[in-house]
């Protein structure tokens, strides 16, 4: 696959092995469960983990170049992180990938796009920034880019997959559909990693109810993840429960 690159390197964070050339300050998910829960290895296979990021790639590499920006994915399926992580390094834009998330048991192919999709949206995903100094778009930022664009660039409108009746009457074709229930996957990883298996109570049908009154750079709740993602998916605005109107 071109640029992918297989990587030895390995630097200890959390009780984990994680393949990174870089300081990554930009995951996919908080790091607070990594040091807790295994998981079991009924996931994605090698074959759909290598062609998500393919399609992935493909499809962003040249916006990245159009920008002047090299984008480098180091993957590693045989790395048992759990995360995905997003660096910079002068011109380069790297996203690292490991295996051990692909192969939890709640992931599904989708579910990994959109994961991806989450770490381009920390490259171009625009403002908010995680800080005003910071070269990476905030974790609210890098979720509504992933589904407001990048799954919709990604993926194809012809697959259905079956989805709560909410979904279906708020959605006007499959890829709203398809990223709205691989969101779910995304904003239960937190909940499932640090209790132990234990799937999140997030739900399409009960928003956040909180509204801030600044914008929230960090990770959002999981509940919130789930509404920006159902909410990019219908090419909606960005929920109040992270970001302040």
């Amino acid at each position: 696959m071109k640029n992918v690159i297989l990587m030895i390197l390995v630097l200890m964070i959390g009780g984990e092995a994680l393949a990174c050339p870089v300081n990554y300050e930009d995951l996919l998910i908080s790091p607070k469960g990594l040091k807790i829960f295994r998981g079991k290895n009924l996931g994605i296979d090698q074959s759909d983990f290598f062609d998500a990021i393919d399609l992935v790639q493909k499809k962003y590499e040249p916006r990245f170049t159009e920008l002047g920006l090299r984008l480098e994915m180091i993957v590693d399926w045989n790395n048992d992180s759990k995360n995905m992580y997003s660096g910079s390094r002068g011109s380069q834009r790297i996203i690292s990938v490991s295996g051990g998330l692909a192969r939890l048991e709640i992931m599904k192919k989708d579910s990994f796009i959109l994961a991806l999709c989450h770490e381009v949206g920390h490259h171009l995903g625009g403002l908010p920034k995680i800080n005003k100094d910071h070269w990476a778009s905030a974790e609210g930022q890098s979720d509504y880019f992933a589904a407001l664009e990048c799954m919709k660039e990604v993926l194809e409108d012809s697959q259905k997959v079956k989805a709560p009746k909410i979904v279906l009457e708020k959605c006007q074709n499959e890829v709203c559909v398809r990223t709205s229930v691989a969101g779910k996957v995304i904003g239960s990883l937190d909940d499932y990693l640090n209790l132990n298996g234990k799937i999140a109570d997030i739900d399409w049908s009960r928003p956040e109810a909180n509204v801030v009154t600044d914008t929230i750079t960090d990770y959002p709740s999981g509940q919130c993840r789930l509404d920006t993602f159902f909410l990019g998916a219908q090419g909606a605005p960005r929920p109040s429960c992270w970001f302040a109107k």
